[in-house]
């Protein structure tokens, strides 16, 4: 027999949503009174809901530079991976390279060399599924929840083909 319980009001995705729906709302309207303020022939922004998505997205992860260490399988083209365009959707940078600019390595196993170094220099170090979380839940989830897994160094990449979205976990 399967058992239903409502989500947390705090944690789940239809609060998630709510919160999302609201700060769209506030983006979208924001720019109408802009729209509507600006001198006539003035260059202000059309609103448009896609916009407003858009803007609340790019909040999530705004400041946060992202590395990935053995999430993008070799040979695929890193900027079409379903990875890097979530974590840019989300506001984030994405670097090709080990810099001091990195904030967070985003690491489909715990003992890569990147994810290494970003220990070695006090930079947050998560599993994909923190990134997938951050996009399901619309809000930047605690990186200490979601370490990279322990996978042994000779495994094949957890990265999915750069078109497969897998689902967030639920609950």
């Amino acid at each position: 027999m399967l058992l239903l319980q409502d989500e947390s009001a705090e944690r789940g995705q239809l609060a998630a949503l709510q919160r999302a729906l609201t700060a769209i709302h506030a983006a979208y309207f924001e720019r109408v009174d802009r729209r509507a303020a600006a001198p006539p022939g003035g260059a202000a922004a059309r609103p448009g809901v896609d916009a407003a998505v858009a803007a609340v997205r790019r909040r999530v992860l705004a400041g946060v530079v992202v590395l990935f260490t053995r999430v993008i399988p070799l040979g695929e083209t890193a900027e079409r991976h379903y990875a890097w365009r979530l974590a840019v959707e989300l506001g984030a940078a994405v670097s090709a390279t080990a810099t001091d600019a990195v904030t967070h390595v985003v690491a489909g196993a715990a003992g890569t060399d990147k994810a290494r170094w970003a220990a070695s220099r006090g930079k947050a170090v998560v599993g994909l599924e923190w990134l997938l979380e951050c996009g399901y839940l619309w809000r930047r989830e605690p990186e200490k929840a979601y370490p990279p897994p322990a996978v042994p160094s000779d495994a094949a990449p957890l990265g999915l083909s750069r078109d497969t979205l897998p689902p967030p976990r639920v609950g």
